[in-house]
């Protein structure tokens, strides 16, 4: 016979094993201390009282023993699974927020610098325009002359006095 008591307040348990052991036992002492865990999240603490180990009234007892210790061991495992698929949950949220953040910015920067980019380029394109029509004029300036009839005309207005 295993007597239980549940301390809810406190959040513990106190098992007296008074008398050979019977899957029974085990069972209504799972009911009891499950539905603590799953309303509390868990126990704060086991006090086993006994004198010496009273032993099992059969075979059933003993592996309702063996699979509440494995039943007990497994949840106590997933509770631990599950906390720290919450944290890593939380952090790779808190990274991704981060992440869009900085694709956000990076994406205005490249944004902004091709806006600046392009304005320059056409600034610059403008005064090419303007250098480009300047060549043109001087070219056309050069051949007439470096031409015969212009070379003469230039001489000519070289000869000129400039105050008359």
């Amino acid at each position: 016979m295993l007597e239980h008591e549940l301390l809810a307040k406190e959040g513990g348990l106190i098992v007296r094993p008074e008398g050979p052991l019977t899957a029974e036992d085990f069972a209504a002492l799972a009911q009891q201390a499950d539905a603590h865990i799953e309303a509390h999240g868990g126990l704060k603490g086991l006090m086993i009282c006994t004198g010496k180990f009273p032993g099992w009234e059969n075979l059933d007892g003993a592996e309702s023993a063996e699979r509440a210790a494995q039943t007990s061991h497994l949840e106590a495992e997933l509770a631990e699974l599950k906390s720290r698929l919450q944290t890593i949950a939380e952090i790779s949220e808190s990274r991704h927020e981060e992440l869009t953040r900085a694709t956000h910015r990076l994406g205005q920067n490249f944004t902004e610098s091709s806006h600046k980019t392009y304005a320059s380029f056409s600034r610059l394109n403008e005064r090419m325009a303007v250098f480009h029509t300047a060549l043109n004029y001087l070219a056309v300036e050069v051949r007439v002359l470096t031409s015969k009839p212009g070379l003469l005309a230039a001489k000519r207005a070289f000869r000129r006095p400039l105050h008359r």
